[in-house]
């Protein structure tokens, strides 16, 4: 069995929304993390690098060293499938969010 981890940054959070409505937004975005993000099998996270800190879609996958090569490849293609349905949908009530491309 191997894993594959894929990670997508995609966007930053603005760190200089007030605290009240930080908190608030956080918790709306860990609820969209219950389960999975959305209806994908991946998860929100935070990467700090310096002052900034970007919010990333992270996924693990496993995979039976005995699957063909084009069963992992099938495999790998739904998950990279979702993940992009998963980052279509906005909550644009996430201010602090800041995707790339986005305002």
């Amino acid at each position: 069995m191997f894993r594959i981890e894929i990670m997508h940054l995609f966007g930053r959070f603005d760190v200089n929304i007030p605290p009240a409505a930080a908190a608030g937004q956080l918790l709306r975005m860990l609820a969209h993390n219950t389960g999975s993000f959305g209806t994908t099998t991946a998860f929100i996270g935070a990467l700090s690098q310096g002052e900034t800190v970007y919010a990333t879609l992270n996924s693990f996958h496993h995979f039976m060293t005995s699957w063909a090569d084009m069963e992992i490849a099938q495999a790998l293609m739904l998950h990279l499938f979702d993940l992009k349905m998963g980052l279509i949908v906005k909550d644009s009530s996430l201010t602090m969010l800041k995707t790339f491309g986005g305002s």
